[in-house]
This record gives C-alpha cells, sequence and structure tokens, in this order.
C-alpha cells in the first residue's frame, strides 16, 4: 500500500466522461466490479493502458486493451510493466516505443518514482528507473514526454506548509541524452495550491493538468496551458463542465489525432460505486495545433520479411532542430508526429544499407492527417542504387541545385561515403523529357557532376566515384518530369 502523502496511487476519483473499450460480457467480473483509473492512449489510438484493481481491492496493476477492426479487445494484465507493488500513471510515448510509469516498486530512489520500460516483443520489457536528477528520495510520478522526446513533464511533491500533501509541476530536458536538473514550472501553471499529472499533446506546446486551485466545480479540475512563442505559459483555463465534474478530475489521455479525450467517471455496479475508462470529444477549448502522423515499418527491401531497427532523424528545416527516433527492434514500426506550418527533412539509415530520404511541407496544413508510408532500405551491395530524394534543381540556371535545400541530402551522401570506405559508386544524372536529347544529356551530366564536385570537395576520392549523364533515357515515370528529374546512386563495388 502506499503511504498517505503518495496517495494519488492508491484509490482515485478521477473524473470524465468516457468510451469503455470493453463490453459488459467480455471483460470478466473483476473489471467489473473493480475500479480503473489513469488511461493512456498510444498516439495512433490503437492501444490503451490503464491501472485497475481487479486482482485485489486497493492495490493497482496495468492492463492493456487493443482496438480492432470489431472494436476493443477484452482487457489483460501488463505482465512486463507490474511488479508486486503498485504501479500506475502510465504514459505511452510519441514514438510509441516506451511506457512511462509511476511506481514504488523496489530500487527506486525514494517512495515513489518514475520508470520507464521499452517496447519489445512482449509488449513491454523491465521497467528502469529514470534515476537522478528526475527521481529524488521524495515523490515523483505521473510524467509525460514531448514528442520530440526532448521534454519530461511531471509531479513532484512540494511541501511548503507542513502537514498539508502539496504537488508541483516540473520539467526537465534533456542534454547529450540524459535528463537535466528539473525545473520547477513557473506562475501560472504552478500555484499555491496542489497542481498535478502535466500531460503533453501532440502539438508538444499544449499540456493538459490536474489542480484544487479556487474556481473549480469540485475536488480536482482539469485545466490546459500553452507554451507562448516567447517560452512563457498562457493563463490555465479549466476545461469546463463538460469534462469537470463534482469529483476529482485528475488523469487523462489524448491521441495523436487529438479528436477524444480518454477518462476515468464513476458509475454504480452492483450498488457499488467502481471507475469505468470512457472517451468524450474535446471541447474547442482543448484542442491543440494541427498536427499530421507519419507512421509504417522499415524492412529490408530484398527481404521484406526482415524488419529493421533503423535511425530516422527529422528536422526542422528552419530551425535546424534535429530528433532522433528510431524504428523498433522487435518490428521495425515507427510513429512520428509533425506539426503543420513546418517544413520538415526527414531521413532513414542503418548501418550497412543505403539510406532514405523524404520531405514534408506542412505549411498548408489545417486538420489532422495520418500517413502510412512504410519504408524499404537498400542493402549496400555491387549493383545496388538510390534516388537522392531531396536533391532540388533549379531551372534555366547555371547553378545546377539548389544547395540551401539540397545541403542535408548532400551531407548524408558524404556521411555514407566516410562510413563506407570501400564502396565505390556511380553518379547518374537523369532529366525529363523537355528539350532536345544532346541539352538533357549535358543538363544530366552537369547535376551529376554537381554532385561529384560536392563529394569530392568534402574530402571524398575522386577513385571512388564515376560520372554518367543519361538525359531523359531512363524515365522512372513516363508522365512525371519530377520523379524524372533526379541524380541517381549506385554501387559499383563494396569490397
Amino acid at each position: 500500500m502506499f503511504t498517505q502523502k503518495n496517495k494519488f496511487l492508491n484509490g482515485f476519483l478521477v473524473g470524465f466522461i468516457l468510451f469503455l473499450a470493453c463490453a459488459v460480457t467480455s471483460c470478466g467480473s473483476n473489471y467489473l466490479t473493480r475500479s480503473q483509473h489513469s488511461p493512456t492512449v498510444s498516439p495512433d489510438g490503437k492501444m490503451l493502458i490503464f491501472q485497475s484493481d481487479h486482482e485485489s481491492p486497493g492495490k493497482y496493476d496495468l492492463v492493456v486493451k487493443f482496438k480492432t477492426g470489431l472494436g476493443w479487445t477484452p482487457p489483460v494484465p501488463l505482465l512486463f510493466a507490474n511488479t508486486r507493488m503498485n504501479t500506475a500513471g502510465p504514459f505511452i510515448t510519441y514514438d510509441q516505443n516506451y511506457l512511462l510509469i509511476t511506481s514504488d516498486q523496489k530500487g527506486g530512489k525514494g517512495d515513489v518514482d518514475l520508470w520507464i520500460a521499452k517496447r519489445g516483443k512482449a509488449l513491454w520489457g523491465k521497467a528502469v528507473n529514470l534515476g537522478a536528477p528526475v527521481n529524488t528520495a521524495g515523490y515523483e510520478g505521473f510524467g509525460s514526454i514531448s514528442p520530440d522526446g526532448n521534454t519530461l513533464y511531471f509531479t513532484r511533491e512540494c511541501n511548503e506548509k507542513k502537514g498539508k500533501d502539496k504537488f508541483c509541476l516540473f520539467r526537465s530536458t534533456k542534454a547529450n541524452g540524459q535528463w537535466t536538473e528539473p525545473v520547477r514550472m513557473p506562475e501560472p501553471v504552478n500555484s499555491e495550491y496542489s497542481d498535478f499529472a502535466p500531460i503533453v499533446m501532440a502539438d508538444g506546446a499544449s499540456i493538459i493538468f490536474a489542480s484544487n486551485r479556487p474556481g473549480g466545480r469540485g475536488g480536482y479540475d482539469l485545466y490546459k496551458t500553452e507554451m507562448m512563442g516567447d517560452g512563457s505559459w498562457s493563463d490555465p483555463v479549466n476545461l469546463g463542465d463538460e469534462i469537470n465534474t463534482p469529483y476529482d478530475d485528475r488523469i487523462v489521455s489524448v491521441p495523436a489525432s487529438g479528436d477524444v479525450i480518454y477518462i476515468s467517471r464513476p458509475e454504480m455496479k452492483g450498488g457499488k460505486l467502481v471507475y469505468r475508462i470512457k472517451t468524450a470529444r474535446l471541447p474547442a477549448v482543448m484542442k491543440q495545433s494541427s498536427v499530421i502522423t507519419v507512421a509504417g515499418v522499415v524492412t529490408d527491401r530484398n527481404d521484406s520479411s526482415k524488419t529493421l531497427n533503423a535511425e530516422i532523424r527529422v528536422t526542422d528545416v528552419q530551425t535546424r532542430a534535429t530528433r532522433v527516433i528510431a524504428s523498433n527492434s522487435e518490428d521495425g514500426k515507427y510513429f512520428v508526429v509533425l506539426n503543420k506550418k513546418k517544413v520538415y527533412d526527414v531521413s532513414v539509415s542503418k548501418k550497412g544499407y543505403l539510406f532514405y530520404s523524404t520531405r514534408f511541407d506542412l505549411g498548408d496544413v489545417t486538420k489532422y492527417d495520418a500517413i502510412i508510408r512504410d519504408i524499404e532500405l537498400t542493402p549496400i551491395e555491387k549493383g545496388s542504387s538510390m534516388v537522392l530524394n531531396n536533391l532540388y534543381f533549379k531551372l534555366n540556371s547555371d547553378n545546377v541545385f539548389d544547395y540551401q535545400k539540397s545541403q542535408f541530402e548532400l551531407g548524408r551522401l558524404v556521411s555514407l561515403m566516410e562510413t563506407n570506405p570501400r564502396i565505390k559508386i556511380e553518379i547518374g544524372g537523369h532529366t525529363d523529357t523537355s528539350g532536345t536529347e544532346a541539352y538533357n544529356k549535358t543538363l544530366s551530366e552537369k547535376r551529376a557532376q554537381a554532385v561529384y564536385g560536392f563529394l569530392v570537395g568534402h574530402g571524398i576520392s575522386r577513385d571512388r566515384l564515376v560520372v554518367r549523364g543519361y538525359g531523359y533515357s531512363r524515365p522512372l515515370s513516363g508522365n512525371n518530369a519530377d520523379k524524372n528529374r533526379r541524380v541517381e546512386i549506385t554501387v559499383i563495388s563494396a569490397n
């Protein structure tokens, strides 16, 4: 059992409108008569994890359900994240590879700590303590991690007034792969009252949290705040009667789509008050900025059954801010959240393979969209080839490329040649059918030569490079000029 000061893990009164993912006949008697709290839904909306005392009243473990074409599966214990101690406050990270939990299990820094588990073949692996400086000898729990993976928001006990339980919101950023010393979030986010369980939404700027500050509907209410352009936070807005109740409303979850919210609300079952996970449509006050998601599986081009644990780099072209995630080591799946009004350069790479690249321009995005894009990486071997997708050509200009836009792709090619010092490549230039054969032959050679010059200028030996101009003799698409205007790399020798 948790101590009194850790009461939020033991016997929640969390309120919200809900959609119960399980039918009355499918859950089992224990799930019908026990309480369900602290939901977290995966960013793609297909997995729901929540805490339940289905085994023993007041003893909380995590359970999981999956969304199928026929609805939600019955809940089952999340064995690999549970312990013999209380486990609560789950949060699925936005890359869908990690599960952040709150637990008083042995091996922690204090009474209650934040732990993280990696997704694997058995769903989730053993949870690892986040360690110092996040966890202390006191209470840390109920956190969330931003979509770029670089900011952790969480709850920490902060009893300024002796004898009174008080909780505050803290923030830690990642530097060199490590969490930095947490900083207490400023007013008006934190108050002189208790503030609890910050959940960052998919836009990375909107946070929903619970507070018992005055002006609510009763007990704890849910509020939303947003990070402004200058780094400050907006005045928290109460989510109103559509969401908040006279009970304690504390823990919520929102998928990347931002259209629904998962909550728990009390109801009578067999004369007993229990809590059930439900969903509600988000009111206008809770809406996040529009995002899109890109998801898929990374596989070997020569063997589609072979999934790959690849590095995925997402770069904001304007700010040069880069986030690095990975496709899952067990099933090759990846999931990325991208914000509107941004242009992103995206690359996927793995040792022993040619890289893949693309670009997303979200300047015109006005609503949520989910893109499915499976990616095949080509093994580096004699005869293997790839198109340099993120090269941008200038028409009717002495400068073949827009080097400002093409620099990411050219830099990746340099890195490929440096990390694979034995390979030799052909740089093949190609055009569309506009103009004469002779004109296009010359233009294609110029394009290939421009890439050659960049490589040589960055230290790649001329002996490893061959230049060819094919004009319009090798089209990829008969009626797509953009696809035919390209530079293609072919491996001549890999040894």
